[in-house]
């Protein structure tokens, strides 16, 4: 019983991989397949496919099998003899499968070519046959391209090298990215914070604006002894006395004791004329006149003449005796020719600064002038040596404690007032530039 079934399937078998017209191989999947037994006890064909046709008898190969085996008729050993024959015959199958894809792939190929030059040797036929004449040809044009607006070009990535590490050699990619500037911080004259050096230009700009408006009124009181709170208690009774509510824009105590006072409005500010004028101890302080340096003076030039030679010599300037005050002398006293700092009348001044003066034999220049006061033994402005409280003095030069400039052993150049590489003292200290501004603030500059 065994030797039948398994010659039945080789011959089921080499029917499907075999055809009538000798042995060649199906070309096309479905063609003549096997499928379902006739009487005979042989598949019948069906339009299916290769592999479905194999899968078909192994479905009946399979329940043959399992019949003869419940009949007890099939031995263990035989049965699975005819799995391993049926399992190299699936084999045979898929790779029989996989190369007739293949080769109907090609087939198609070669179709699809012998169709595309049977088309153009037609095509090329027919246009010798009939042509075109050019007046009926047709000419398909492109409508022109819009302008493209230009797109700003993207931040390239910049390749910066890694700092030494472990994996020498590598970089990484970084994107430079615009950083913002930080607003700098402005003082009264447009100048950055204390430490930093300040731009001439914008002082340049702000000491105009402060020149063309009208001088800080202030009033001095004095404290007569007492205090600075009690005098300022006191001066506050009086105040709401005469005014009711007061306004005071500024009040400091002063180097002597006394108290500086502005007002805000023109009720405070007639309010302390009236004490002033009832004898209190209160007084004005009176708006100071620009200064002017005038150069290149004769020595002999005495100075109470110095004021009669500058209106009689310059007649053209409009000047009167009084309008030019000599406040002090500059220069070497081996030189025979000084420099005056004088004093102008407000409404003199920008006649006389930035031109030049016939004084004795000598035709002078004249500059503006500003007497910052300064204190030599803190190095701080406002004061003087003679009213400052410092117990240790501070040098000028390299601002260390416990010398001064004269006897200073020549360590690194330092300002004392900023810790910029200057000495104390110089055009370029923002604390310089501040006492500047300060007295400006405190002078008439006459109309502009």
């Amino acid at each position: 019983m065994p030797r039948h079934l398994i010659s039945d399937a080789h011959e089921w078998i080499n029917e499907i991989l075999t055809e009538d017209d000798g042995g060649q191989l199906c070309s096309q999947v479905g063609e003549g397949c096997l499928d379902s037994r006739g009487d005979s006890g042989r598949p019948e064909p069906r339009a299916s496919s290769l592999p479905e046709r194999v899968r078909s008898i192994g479905r009946d190969l399979d329940k043959l099998l399992l019949a003869e085996k419940e009949k007890k008729k099939l031995s263990a050993a035989v049965h699975k003899a005819i799995l391993e024959i049926r399992g190299r015959y699936e084999e045979i199958l898929d790779e029989v499968s996989h190369q007739n894809v293949i080769l109907e792939g090609r087939l198609e190929e070669a179709r699809a070519g012998h169709v595309c030059e049977a088309s153009e040797r037609r095509r090329v036929k027919t246009t010798k046959e009939n042509p075109v004449p050019p007046s009926q040809e047709v000419v398909i044009t492109k409508p022109p391209k819009a302008a493209a607006t230009k797109k700003p070009p993207k931040k390239k990535p910049v390749e910066v090298p890694v700092p030494p590490s472990k994996d020498k050699g590598q970089f990484t990619v970084v994107v430079s990215k615009k950083k913002k500037r930080k607003k700098k911080k402005k003082g009264c004259n447009g100048a950055a914070v204390p430490g930093v050096p300040v731009a001439p230009e914008k002082t340049a700009k702000a000491m105009e604006r402060v020149k063309a408006r009208a001088p800080a009124r202030a009033f001095i009181v004095s404290a007569e002894g007492a205090s600075a709170g009690e005098a300022r208690k006191k001066l506050w009774a009086d105040l709401v006395k005469e005014v009711g509510a007061p306004r005071i824009s500024r009040a400091a105590n002063l180097p002597r004791g006394d108290i500086l006072v502005k007002p805000a409005d023109e009720g405070t500010y007639k309010a302390l004329k009236d004490m002033e004028a009832a004898g209190k101890t209160v007084r004005e302080e009176k708006a100071r006149w620009p200064t002017v340096l005038i150069y290149d003076v004769d020595r002999d030039v005495e100075s109470s003449k110095l004021s009669g030679m500058i209106m009689e010599q310059n007649p053209e300037l409009g000047l009167e005796k009084e309008s030019v005050v000599p406040l002090f002398m500059k220069g070497s006293k081996a030189e025979e020719q000084v420099w005056w700092v004088c004093s102008v009348r407000p409404s003199h001044f920008r006649t006389v600064v930035g031109k030049s003066l016939y004084i004795g034999m000598s035709r002078c220049r004249v500059k503006e002038y500003v007497d910052i006061v300064r204190c030599f033994k803190c190095q701080r402005f406002g004061h003087r040596a003679a009213m400052c409280q410092a117990k240790v003095d501070t040098c000028g030069r390299c601002a260390v404690q416990g010398h001064r400039a004269r006897d200073c052993q020549g360590g690194p150049v330092k300002c004392a007032n900023c810790g910029l590489k200057f000495q104390s003292g110089h055009s370029d200290c923002v604390a310089m530039v501040k006492a500047t501004f300060m007295v400006a603030r405190r002078t008439d500059f006459g109309p502009k």
